[in-house]
C-alpha cells in the first residue's frame, strides 16, 4: 500500500532540501504520525520519504510506502486519515528527541503547519518469475466460458462527515446579531471549537462553516450545527473538552481586533455554553440492492482511547466479529463494512458504529445487536480481536447500549431479499394454485361418483333437481341424487 499526503511545513524549500536532518526528522515523523514507528525506530516493512512541491510556504508530499504488513497498513491508512496539524507537531517534536537532534533543530507548533487529506493506493506485491514450461501437444480449441467480471467495490454507506451541535448564549440583544456582529461572533466560535484554522479564518478541510440560529430573545442563544470531517471530529471533540467562556470570549475579541479593526462590534460576553453533541447518519446513496445499513452506538467503561488510529481498528473490527461479518481469517465478508466514530464529549465514552451487511447475514446481525444482553459478547469479541492483531492495546472495555442506540435502513426484505414484486408473484401464484387444487377436487369428486353402469337417462327435469340440491348441500352431497 502507499500513502501519499502532503503538508505545510514552517520551513522554507531551501532549508528543507538542504538540511538532511531536518528532512529526516520530518520523514521520521510522519512515520510515528501514521503508526509506524516501534521501540525508536521506522518498521521494516515501511518506507517514508519526501518532496517539496512549492517553494515559498513549503508544501511537502509524504510518501510512505507499506509492503507484506497488512494490519500496519491498516493502522497507517486510519490514522493518515485522521491526522491533524496537532498530531503532527507532536510527531515532530519526539522525533526531535528520539533522534538526538535537540540542539540542531527546533520545537514546533502546529499552527505553522497544514494537513491535506491522503491519497492511498493499494499496490500488489512484485510479479513472479514464470515458470518454464513445455510446448504442449495441440489440442482442439474448446468453446470459451464466458468469464465473470469481478464485483467493483461497493460506495461506502460512511458518511464523510458528523453533525456538530452545540449552543452558546452571548450577552447581546437579538437585534445586535446581525452584520459584522454575527460574523465576527460566529467567526471566533468557529475557531474555538477546533473547527477553523486561525491563521487563514476558514474551516479545516472538509469541515463546514457553523450555521448559527438564534433561539433567545433576551440574551441571544444561538444554535450552532456544523458538518465536521470525521478525520477532524477528535480535533474538536477535543477543543470542546478543554474550551472555556473565557477562551471563547478571548478568541472572538481577537477576531474582532484583526479582521474588523475599526468597527463598533461590542466587544464579547459569553455567559453559557452548552456541551456539544456529535450525530452520525449513514449515507442512503452509498447503499446497495442486497445490502443493508446498520446504525448503533455503544457506551464504554472505562473510556476507550478511540483517537488512536490501532485502538479505533481493534474495535470496529471488534464490533464486525461480534455482528458476523468479520472472519478469524482477518477479512470481512465481502462487500460488508464498519465505520466508527466517537460521539461522546469526553473520552470516548461512545462510539457509533455504521455497518454494511449483506442480506444473508442482516437478520443475524440485527438480531445479535438489538439485544443489550450481548454486551459480554461484544467485549469477547473485541478481546479476541485484540489478542489475535494488536495486543498492544489490552483489555478491552466493556460495553452497554439502550435500545433507543440502534436503527437501520432495511434494503434487504424480511423475506431474505425478495423484492416487493416477487412477494406479489408468489402470493398471486399461491392463490391461482390453491384455486386450482379446489378444482381438480371437485372434477375428481363428481367423477367418482358418476353412474358406474348404465342407467337409464334422468329427464331434464331431474337433472336440473339435482344440481339444485347440489348448491344448497354444499359439496360434500355432491352425487348423491343419482345414487
Amino acid at each position: 500500500m502507499q500513502i501519499v499526503q502532503t503538508i505545510g511545513l514552517p520551513v522554507t524549500a531551501n532549508e528543507y532540501t538542504s538540511n538532511t536532518a531536518l528532512r529526516t526528522t520530518y520523514e521520521f515523523a510522519y512515520a510515528d504520525s501514521i503508526g509506524q514507528v516501534e521501540n525508536g525506530q521506522v518498521k521494516s516493512s515501511t518506507k517514508v520519504t519526501s518532496a517539496p512541491t512549492t517553494r515559498r510556504s513549503i508544501q511537502v508530499a509524504f510518501t510512505a510506502k507499506i509492503t507484506d504488513d497488512q494490519a500496519a497498513a491498516d493502522t497507517a491508512k486510519s490514522q493518515a486519515t485522521q491526522l491533524s496539524p496537532t498530531g503532527f507537531a507532536a510527531a515532530f517534536n519526539r522525533a526531535i528527541t528520539t533522534l538526538n537532534n535537540t540542539g540542531n533543530i527546533t520545537a514546533v507548533n502546529a499552527s505553522g503547519i497544514t494537513v491535506a487529506a491522503p491519497n492511498v493506493t493499494t499496490t500488489g506485491g512484485p510479479t513472479p518469475t514464470p515458470t518454464p514450461t513445455p510446448t504442449p501437444t495441440p489440442t482442439p480449441t474448446p468453446t470459451p466460458t464466458p468469464t465473470t467480471s469481478p464485483t467493483a467495490a461497493l460506495p461506502s454507506v460512511a458518511p464523510a462527515t458528523a453533525k456538530v451541535k452545540s449552543s452558546v448564549t452571548y450577552g447581546i440583544s437579538a437585534s445586535s446579531y446581525t452584520g459584522h456582529t454575527k460574523l465576527s461572533y460566529d467567526l471566533g466560535y468557529c475557531i474555538w471549537s477546533g473547527i477553523c484554522d486561525s491563521t487563514t479564518n476558514s474551516p479545516w478541510s472538509g469541515n463546514s462553516d457553523p450555521v448559527g440560529t438564534v433561539s433567545g430573545r433576551r440574551s441571544v442563544k444561538i444554535d450552532y450545527v456544523t458538518e465536521v470531517a470525521r478525520a477532524r471530529l477528535s480535533d474538536v471533540i477535543a477543543a470542546a473538552n478543554s474550551g472555556t467562556k473565557e477562551d471563547l470570549v478571548a478568541k472572538i475579541n481577537a477576531v474582532i481586533a484583526s479582521v474588523y479593526p475599526n468597527s463598533t462590534i461590542p466587544a464579547a460576553n459569553v455567559t453559557n455554553i452548552v456541551a456539544l453533541t456529535v450525530e452520525v447518519v449513514a449515507s442512503s446513496s452509498g447503499t446497495q440492492s442486497g445490502y443493508s445499513t446498520m446504525t448503533q452506538t455503544v457506551s464504554f467503561t472505562p473510556a476507550v482511547d478511540y483517537n488512536n488510529a490501532t485502538t479505533a481498528l481493534a474495535y470496529d473490527k471488534g464490533y464486525a466479529r461480534f455482528l458476523g461479518i468479520y472472519s478469524t481469517d482477518k477479512v470481512y465478508v465481502t462487500g460488508t463494512s464498519v465505520t466508527g466514530y466517537q460521539t461522546s464529549r469526553r473520552a470516548a465514552l461512545s462510539i457509533t458504529w455504521i455497518s454494511q451487511i449483506n442480506c444473508d447475514g442482516f437478520s443475524a446481525a440485527y438480531a445479535t445487536a438489538s439485544s443489550s444482553g450481548n454486551s459480554a459478547a461484544l467485549q469477547a469479541a473485541i478481546q479476541a480481536v485484540i489478542t489475535a492483531e494488536y495486543a498492544a492495546v489490552g483489555t478491552a472495555s466493556v460495553p452497554s447500549w439502550p435500545m433507543t442506540a440502534l436503527t437501520y435502513s432495511n434494503h434487504c426484505s424480511s423475506d431474505d431479499g425478495l423484492s416487493g414484486a416477487d412477494i406479489a408473484g408468489i402470493v398471486v401464484g399461491s392463490v391461482v394454485g390453491a384455486l386450482l387444487i379446489v378444482g381438480v377436487i371437485w372434477y375428481v369428486a363428481t367423477s367418482s361418483n358418476a353412474a358406474p353402469k348404465p342407467e337409464p337417462a334422468m329427464s331434464p327435469s331431474k337433472v336440473t333437481e339435482s344440481v339444485a340440491r347440489t348448491s344448497e348441500r354444499g359439496f360434500t352431497d355432491i352425487g348423491r341424487e343419482c345414487c
